[in-house]
């Protein structure tokens, strides 16, 4: 939050997701890799489990903060940031407060494979004494040397996106305590650069905002080539409940390919990533074998409230389990369920409450195209622009949104419906002139 809510003990610091900001203190005492230009909070929070919910530390950063007696593991995630940042004083602090030095992140990482992998020697050296486990790996089965040995340029890029600095002659030296300490690890000598490429090429924010329709070009041409095959899948498989049992279960097997996500995540780079893709996939062509089928489309959602009501407590399974390592296949399940519910449930909704035909509607519908194109600079001006506001979220985020949607909407009207591009979004559009007023109505 802007006030700095969750910072515990009412110190001065950062909680932000995805580790893309530092303790501006560390930069100035020499003891952080984090670059410049961070944001400083402060404030009384009660706790940052309060803050980001119970046992979801983790996924967060929080540096440069004094960690409560309270909380589910505060001091040892604490511990995988401070490493990342480089501040062996703090490092020092958490494994003399019985840190776990064991922790894993979202990749499985332990804070070593981190050190290493950052390059921050004084961090390893820490570790090692209070013994950490060498021979460690996490999900890509990389040990904390295989960290600190992989190719210098693709780690520089990951921690630029990161908003941090690898050191390189810190990473030789990390390697070097790591042998020296018994490691027997893979040493990357360059074989797998290219896997480091492809990951990097997967998941680099080349698209931004732009992924999904990029991901929808390659659906495009899959249902070019499907489309032309002779066969029809058979209406009891479509429009009949009998859908479920093969619409959940292969939506499922692709979400669980994506661990420690609920919901399909988000790759950005120029490879699709096929997860993801496959995901996405179930969803497309489910809507091809739908067209045409006139009763799906009667039927679908007709009893969108009870399907809502079944809904709700998916959103809450998938939501709460997700953060526990043995629920988490259950969790991606219910988040599938809910993914598939919620869509019969927007079919009643709109065919019951927005099916009349209205032009507000039907125009909004073509302007969503471009929207989501153009929106995001807008939106992030306005975002910079109310972001110190005191004001609740209540208020700010509908803000934000009318005054990012209404300048796109009238250049969308002058600008882009009739235009090329707009028959490139929509189809070719003509403006209509007024019909001339007979005699009577003139008078």
């Amino acid at each position: 939050g802007d006030d700095g809510a969750g910072v515990p003990g009412g110190g001065r610091g950062v909680v932000c997701h995805g580790g893309r900001f530092a303790e501006p203190e560390y930069a100035e005492r020499g003891q952080g890799h984090a670059k410049p230009g961070v944001r400083q909070l402060g404030g009384d929070g009660a706790g940052v489990d309060q803050a980001v919910g119970p046992g979801r530390g983790e996924r967060f950063v929080v540096v440069g903060v004094e960690v409560g007696e309270e909380g589910h593991g505060a001091a040892s995630w604490s511990l995988s940031e401070a490493v990342a940042v480089g501040d062996s004083v703090r490092v020092r602090e958490f494994i003399e407060d019985g840190a776990d030095l064991e922790i894993r992140g979202g990749n499985e990482e332990t804070p070593l494979i981190t050190a290493a992998f950052f390059g921050r020697a004084e961090c390893v050296e820490l570790l090692l004494e209070a013994g950490a486990e060498i021979e460690v790996m996490d999900r890509h089965r990389t040990t904390p040397l295989k960290a600190a040995t992989m190719d210098f340029a693709i780690v520089e890029r990951i921690a630029d996106t990161f908003g941090l600095e690898a050191d390189e002659e810190g990473r030789k030296r990390c390697a070097e305590l790591l042998i020296d300490a018994g490691s027997e690890g893979v040493v990357d000598d360059g074989d797998e650069e290219v896997s480091g490429l492809i990951w990097l090429l997967t998941f680099y924010p080349i698209f931004h905002h732009l992924w999904f329709l990029y991901y929808l070009l390659w659906l495009l041409l899959a249902f070019y080539l499907v489309i032309k095959m002779p066969w029809r899948v058979p209406d009891r498989f479509v429009i009949s409940p009998l859908a479920l049992g093969w619409l959940i279960p292969l939506t499922w097997c692709f979400q669980i390919m994506m661990p420690d996500q609920v919901g399909p995540g988000t790759a950005t780079g120029m490879i699709p990533y096929w997860p993801k893709m496959g995901y996405y996939a179930v969803f497309f062509f489910f809507g091809v074998l739908c067209y045409g089928r006139e009763l799906l489309e009667e039927k679908l959602g007709k009893k969108w409230p009870l399907l809502l009501m079944l809904a709700m407590p998916c959103l809450w399974i998938a939501r709460e389990w997700q953060w526990w390592a043995a629920m988490q296949i259950w969790a991606q399940l219910a988040a599938v369920c809910y993914a598939w519910l919620m869509i019969a449930v927007f079919f009643g909704v709109f065919r019951k409450f927005c099916n009349s035909g209205k032009r507000a509607f039907r125009y909004l519908s073509d302007a969503s195209y471009w929207l989501y194109l153009a929106h995001l600079p807008l939106i992030m001006v306005v975002q910079i622009l109310v972001g110190s506001w005191e004001l609740t979220a209540w208020i700010k985020f509908p803000l934000t949104v009318v005054a990012g949607a209404l300048p796109l909407l009238v250049i969308y009207e002058y600008a882009v419906r009739y235009t090329w591009l707009g028959a490139i979004l929509n189809g070719r559009k003509y403006r209509v002139p007024p019909l001339p007023l007979d005699v009577s109505q003139r008078e």
